[in-house]
């Protein structure tokens, strides 16, 4: 007999796959943690009752139109002329005055609505007492019906159609039909006379 003790079999030491993939395993996690360590994930607010929170996006505003060549409302001893109410819109109206003040021609003006009628015609409402007086910008077209037609003049300058509005008499479609107003900022830049049949 012999000191050394007996194995039944070779002995064998650990197989090279297992380091290999022990090696790799090792390798994989300290490359995660490393990337976890440089770029933390974002803290995660505990959740409570409520509506679940939600984003908001501002939205873009349009882009506007061109304006027209009226000056917007301006500190009232700075403009040449006095603005009327600080309106901007189209309106149907009876012009019941025009006047001329420092060169620019004012228009009284008193606004109706106009409907059809179910059987045919037409109906014009005139419920608001109010009369509102705005300047004409100096290039505001304005035009007026041809006497017995539907037909509209072409653009004369404020000055001229108020001198031919002042000479006409009150039976005329001139001064009889009412006038398609566009107002921006308190001042008349179109007026049209509007034909009702």
């Amino acid at each position: 007999m012999s000191d050394h003790p007996q194995t039944s079999g070779p002995q064998r030491g650990i197989p090279v796959w297992v380091f290999v993939v022990s090696l790799l395993a090792v390798a994989a996690i300290a490359v995660s943690s490393a990337l976890l360590l440089s770029n933390p994930a974002p803290a995660v607010a505990p959740t409570t009752e409520g509506p679940a929170p939600t984003s908001t996006v501002e939205a873009t505003p349009p882009v506007p139109a061109a304006e027209p060549t009226v000056a917007p409302p301006a500190a009232k001893a700075d403009l040449p002329y006095t603005p009327g109410p600080d309106e901007t819109g189209t309106n149907f109206a009876y012009i019941d005055l025009m006047t001329v003040k420092s060169g620019y021609v004012y228009a009284t003006v008193d606004y109706i609505l106009i409907g059809e009628r179910p059987d045919g015609g037409w109906i014009i409402t005139n419920t608001n007492p109010k009369l509102r007086k705005f300047p004409l910008a100096k290039t505001c077209p304005c035009r007026y019906l041809k006497e017995g037609t539907a037909s509209l003049s072409a653009a004369l300058s404020p000055a001229a159609f108020r001198a031919k509005w002042s000479s006409s008499g009150d039976d005329e479609m001139i001064r009889r039909n009412p006038y398609k107003v566009t107002v921006k900022h308190g001042v008349v830049t179109k007026l049209d006379n509007e034909w009702l049949p």
